[in-house]
């Protein structure tokens, strides 16, 4: 008889729906309840989704940092001899996996001088419909600025305006983009001499 109960209980869970990030489980946004807002076991539920989406750019290694525009961001000089600059996202009303496509450009040239693309689960922010992701690295590639002797980072984008990009789709193909523009300064390993 108890081998009977466990074949049922087998047969019920294979028949039972699975539910992941890439499937909407709720048919729309009015049937969504109150208890469904928020962003719950590390997935938004469905009816964040029917907020109004966004991306923000920010910066911060191991958390979000606010980052407001014309904002000065450091060209970090990483231990290994190459430079980056440091992006966050933060991404409000979407599934919680996203692909986060985050470049940086050279404005008075208009030289994309950064192209990284992340794969990412968002840190849910409680009590939102946000989740955000840290410690981006912008790694800086100015071989297209390079003249003569000069060719690093700090030589040519020191206390120059760049556009930060971010491009975030999530797992249901929902596409969202927003730039902010810094200012880039050096390392202070590289130079002491501040910004005008």
């Amino acid at each position: 008889m108890a081998m009977i109960w466990i074949l049922l209980a087998c047969l019920d869970r294979e028949s039972a729906p699975i539910s992941d990030d890439t499937e909407d489980s709720v048919a729309s946004c009015d049937t969504a309840s109150p208890a469904d807002t928020g962003i719950q076991l590390g997935t938004i539920a469905p009816a964040c989704r029917c907020e109004e989406p966004s991306v923000t750019i920010g910066t911060g290694e191991f958390e979000w940092e606010d980052l407001d525009n014309n904002a000065p961001l450091t060209m970090v000089h990483g231990p290994q001899g190459g430079w980056h600059m440091l992006g966050s996202a933060r991404v409000c009303g979407t599934r919680n996996i996203v692909t986060l496509h985050f470049t940086i450009t050279h404005d008075q040239s208009e030289t994309l001088v950064s192209d990284n693309t992340y794969r990412v689960a968002l840190v849910d922010d409680p009590g939102s419909c946000c989740g955000h992701y840290p410690g981006m690295y912008g790694f800086l590639g100015v071989q297209a600025l390079a003249e003569g002797e000069l060719d690093t980072p700090p030589e040519l984008l020191a206390c120059a305006p760049v556009t930060l990009k971010m491009e975030a789709t999530d797992s249901g193909g929902r596409l969202l983009t927003t730039t902010t523009s810094v200012t880039a300064v050096p390392d202070p390993a590289d130079s002491t001499v501040p910004c005008p």
